[in-house]
C-alpha cells in the first residue's frame, strides 16, 4: 500500500490508490485459487509465480529506454503495462505475497533487487522476479561479483 500510495502523492491525478488496491487485491485472489489448503510458503510462492508470469504475463522489460521510464519505477506502471525492472517485479511479488500471508522481504545487491523468503521452513529461498523463478546464493555472488564479507567479531559487555 505504501507505494501505492506514495506513487499517488507524486502522481494524484493518475494514481488511484484504491483501484491499484483492488488489482493487487485480484491477483491475489486469483493465486489463492491455486494454493491448497494448509500451503507451505512454498507452494504459494510457486502459486504467486505461475500467476503473475505466466497467466498475467508480468515480464521484464528488456527495452533500450528502460531504465529512463519513469513508469518503470513505480508500482503502478508495472500494473499498467506488465513490463517492469529488476526493481518493480519484486515489489509487485512482494505486494501480492503480503497479501498471502507469505513472509518475503527485499534484498539488495550490486545493481539488482531480488526477493528472500523468511520461512525457515522453505526450501525456496531467493525468488527471481525478473525470470519468474529461483536462483542459489552462488549465483548472485558470481552474476553480481558479490564479495564474501570479512568475519564480524561481535563484541558483548557484561555489566
Amino acid at each position: 500500500m505504501a507505494a501505492i500510495v506514495f506513487a499517488h502523492v507524486l502522481f494524484p491525478d493518475h494514481v488511484n490508490v484504491a483501484a491499484y488496491s483492488l488489482q493487487l487485491d485480484r491477483l491475489a485472489d486469483e493465486t489463492r485459487q491455486l494454493i491448497p489448503f494448509k500451503a507451505s510458503s512454498d507452494q504459494k510462492i510457486a502459486a504467486l509465480a505461475e500467476v503473475l508470469f505466466k497467466r498475467e504475463g508480468y515480464l521484464y522489460d528488456f527495452s533500450p529506454a528502460s531504465w529512463n521510464k519513469t513508469i518503470n519505477y513505480f508500482l503502478f506502471g508495472i500494473l499498467d503495462s506488465k513490463q517492469g525492472t529488476c526493481v518493480t517485479l519484486p515489489m509487485l511479488f512482494l505486494a501480492v505475497a503480503q497479501r498471502l500471508g507469505v513472509p518475503v522481504y527485499p534484498v539488495h545487491a550490486p545493481q539488482h533487487t531480488l526477493l528472500r523468503n523468511r520461512d525457515p521452513l522453505a526450501t525456496i529461498r531467493n525468488i527471481e522476479a525478473t525470470s519468474g523463478g529461483t536462483k542459489l546464493d552462488a549465483s548472485y555472488v558470481h552474476e553480481d561479483h558479490i564479495r564474501k564479507r570479512p568475519s564480524i567479531k561481535v563484541l558483548t559487555c557484561t555489566p
